[in-house]
């Protein structure tokens, strides 16, 4: 984290600058603010007494940040089961252990949780091998250039990327867009919508035509009072991927990186809902695991946000380790071709899903995907990760520290 600062500290000085960088820099710099310098870290490892009076000391220097830190601690506590039993002088070193993380090495809560910060990962040298959320935020900044974000909504990547989700798909926003609207539906039962700004599964639903009150006209209307709305075909997965939980579209997440030698994309997870879910995002209590993305082979057990690990699918029943992606080899291309058409966003997330019709489909792309791929394995990507980044021509000169 040390290098990380330095680095932001040499940027600042560097004037003049294109506007969007001002802003981006500045942006990043807040993000970092809150956390040790490494040397101070590595001291609050060594010595219990002296890290509880530094975290104290970060905790009063960044009021904001702590209020935010302990609202996240108190809810993880409490809707957790693996800590919501636990006495107050139990919960006492974990809160101290999560407040140290937050501070030392820039983790989020959630993240003390599904990576076992607490547990396996315990270990300094393990925790650092990890690559933190702070860390991963920051990148995404001196990788992506937003001020041309052809990805900023559902609907303006559709636009862009329509060849390679290899659906139909229509954007509501205004009365002018009935016609359109009427054109597309006239021929389905049922569509996907999307609220083109959420994330994290929100505002994805699976629509009823055919029994939704007042019929196509109020459907319509109602679309126009929930903003601008992007519509789907419904993808119809393969029996292989809908195996797992029939009720939700089971996805690929795979990340991308437009490196100096090429796109690469060198992490992934697979991920599924839970029965009776439409989506499997990991936020709305699906479960993912870890992908050997050389292989194309499951390689972890599952896992979910709350920390809780599965050796086979909660409801299915069906292992998620072992499983085979069919034709590993498309998904892998599919996405490398669509990261090369905006090589000023370096850095991107593709989900994917795998149709009886079309095979590998785009089910959207997102420029802040997070490294869940850690919490499969429990074993940190830190070396590599800085491997990449550091052949990477970014807009703001990054990197992370070596260990």
């Amino acid at each position: 984290m040390a290098a990380l600062k330095s680095t932001f500290r040499k940027f600042v000085s560097h004037t003049p600058l294109p506007v969007h960088r001002i802003l981006t820099k500045a942006k990043v710099k807040n993000l970092t603010r809150h956390v040790m310098p490494d040397s101070e870290t590595r001291k609050c490892e060594k010595n219990e007494q002296y890290r509880i009076n530094a975290v104290k000391k970060q905790m009063k220097k960044f009021p904001k940040q702590t209020k935010r830190m302990n609202r996240k601690i108190e809810a993880i506590l409490s809707k957790n089961p693996k800590y919501s039993k636990l006495s107050e002088a139990e919960k006492r070193p974990i809160i101290e252990d999560m407040q140290f993380c937050w501070f030392g090495y820039g983790f989020e809560i959630d993240e003390y949780v599904f990576l076992d910060l607490g547990g396996v990962n315990k270990d300094v040298h393990k925790r650092r091998q990890m690559v933190s959320e702070t860390e991963r935020w920051s990148f995404r900044f001196c990788a992506n250039d937003f001020t041309n974000d052809v990805y900023a909504d559902k609907a303006s990547a559709y636009l862009k990327l329509k060849p390679l989700y290899k659906r139909d798909a229509v954007v509501i926003e205004t009365n002018k867009d009935k016609e359109k609207f009427l054109e597309f539906v006239k021929d389905k039962t049922e569509v996907v919508q999307k609220n083109v700004s959420s994330s994290r599964g929100k505002g994805v639903k699976l629509v009823k035509l055919d029994t939704y009150p007042g019929g196509k006209d109020t459907y319509f209307n109602d679309l126009l009072k929930t903003g601008k709305t992007l519509l789907e075909e419904v993808i119809v997965q393969h029996p292989d991927m809908k195996s797992f939980n029939p009720d939700s579209v089971n996805t690929v997440r795979l990340s991308t990186f437009y490196t100096k030698s090429g796109v690469i994309a060198p992490y992934g997870f697979f991920r599924t809902g839970r029965k009776g879910s439409f989506i499997d995002n990991c936020a709305t209590g699906g479960v993912f695991a870890t992908i050997d993305t050389k292989k194309g082979i499951v390689c972890s057990d599952s896992c979910d946000e709350l920390g809780n690990r599965y050796s086979v699918h909660p409801d299915s029943k069906k292992a998620l380790k072992g499983f085979k992606l069919p034709e590993w080899d498309k998904a892998v291309q599919l996405c490398k071709q669509a990261a090369l058409l905006t090589p000023d966003i370096k850095y991107l997330s593709w989900d994917l899903a795998y149709s009886e019709k079309h095979g590998w489909e785009i089910v959207e792309v997102n420029t802040s995907g997070q490294l869940l791929q850690q919490a499969g394995t429990l074993k940190g990507i830190r070396t590599e990760f800085k491997e990449i980044i550091d052949n990477m021509d970014l807009l703001i000169p990054f990197t992370i520290r070596a260990d």
